[in-house]
């Protein structure tokens, strides 16, 4: 049996359906994986900040430290230790 969009040689037990199509693993994972833009802005900062230099702010870099320095933290605990220090 070949995946009907690569025409790879795959198993039957290891093909997956999709569309009327018959796929292999990988281009089954490829077509339900597809990446999207489903926010124009955030696509745009994200290609607009590929290889230039950025600066966090203070609050930023303060959460930054506090998760380096600590560890995994839920948001309540980086609410709770950075409070006196936000105004």
């Amino acid at each position: 049996m070949n995946c009907e969009k690569c025409g790879e040689h795959m198993n039957p037990e290891e093909s997956f359906q999709h569309a009327g199509q018959t796929l292999c693993e990988d281009c089954y994972m490829d077509v339900m994986t597809a990446p999207k833009a489903c926010d124009p802005w955030a696509v745009h900062t994200a290609k607009d900040m590929t290889g230039n230099e950025f600066t966090l702010t203070s609050t930023q870099q303060k959460v930054l430290d506090l998760i380096t320095n600590n560890g995994p933290l839920t948001a309540e605990e980086i609410c709770n230790q950075l409070s006196p220090d936000i105004s």
